[in-house]
């Protein structure tokens, strides 16, 4: 067997025609098997530099990527000079392009089985496409975001770094990872990985949207206030998360004309109904009752469990 047992069926099937055609040229198989021994992916170029195989070096690649074998073997004129170009072809293919595709196909079955509610499996498919390329950031990423739905967030937490150590302007994955720290209960660490982000990117409105809510969290509004300003600031969009949680900082600061407005502009651009709670506890606290019941009800009509208590309390008579 002229090439080297550890490599991977597929790349044993895309080797298999130009071993059958070694066969029948003795004279070169030294030639190649020394290619082979010596392979390195980063001299492929150089070694094909300024030569172009009479067959087409884009032909081989899609006939290798389809494995359409059968096909590959009656497409190319065998000659010395195309022989060898054919074995460097197959060599730089396979330590680059066809180990690519390969582990684009298995993110492809992770991303189906994800959204088919088939987690697990999910996580088996992005691991194979890390077998097939360790640095596919992607494939980290991905297995990531799997792990926290799962709420294995020790497990998301390596990944996301993982992705990091791969591509360091992987912005998601910092968020990812200050997210999971945080259900780790590691405040502290979550807003350290924000900040690393916002060093940076220092115009990724979503870092600190993110950070905002993690200052807002650990009760420190003042932060929480000016992150969430700059996360608006930043963004063309009406996020209304965002003004959602501006709100609940300027509550606690005492602005409650404020708040009421942030809320409002989070209910008018398709926030969630606790915001109608939320704004109701701003109108309640400037007196404004009547107006208040009335967003309590629409809140708790929706299902917040909170406004129903307030109604209760402030609204039943």
């Amino acid at each position: 067997m002229l090439f080297p047992k550890e490599k991977s069926l597929s790349v044993q099937k895309c080797f298999f025609v130009t071993e059958k055609r070694l066969n029948s040229q003795p004279r070169l198989q030294a030639e190649v098997a020394e290619l082979v021994d010596a392979h390195d992916s980063n001299s492929c170029s150089a070694r094909s530099a300024g030569s172009t195989p009479a067959f087409g070096t884009e032909t081989l690649i899609r006939k290798c990527q389809g494995f359409l074998l059968a096909e590959l073997k009656i497409k190319f004129v065998l000659n010395e000079r195309s022989m060898r170009l054919l074995v460097i072809t197959i060599l730089c293919f396979s330590s680059g392009v066809l180990k690519g595709q390969m582990a684009e196909g298995f993110l492809l079955d992770g991303h189906v089985n994800r959204v088919n509610g088939n987690p697990v499996q999910a996580i088996v498919d992005y691991s194979k496409a890390i077998a097939v390329d360790s640095a596919n950031a992607a494939a980290y990423f991905y297995r990531a975001e799997v792990k926290a739905d799962l709420f294995d967030y020790l497990g998301s937490l390596a990944d996301y770094t993982k992705t990091i150590e791969v591509d360091s302007n992987h912005f998601d994955a910092f968020i990812g990872m200050a997210l999971s720290k945080f259900e780790l209960k590691d405040t502290t660490g979550a807003i350290r990985s924000l900040n690393d982000l916002i060093t940076r990117a220092p115009f990724y409105w979503l870092a600190f949207s993110n950070r905002g809510w993690l200052h807002y969290v650990a009760g420190d509004f003042e932060k929480a206030l000016s992150d969430l300003d700059k996360a608006i600031k930043i963004t063309t969009r009406m996020e209304p998360i965002d003004y959602l949680n501006r709100g609940l900082v300027r509550l606690e600061l005492g602005d409650f004309k404020g708040a009421q407005s942030d809320f409002g502009f989070s209910i008018n651009n398709g926030g969630p109904p606790y915001a109608y709670y939320q704004r109701g506890k701003a109108k309640l606290a400037r007196e404004k009752t009547g107006s208040a019941c009335r967003d309590f009800l629409r809140a708790s009509s929706q299902g917040v469990a909170e406004a129903a208590e307030a109604f209760e309390k402030y609204c039943g008579e």
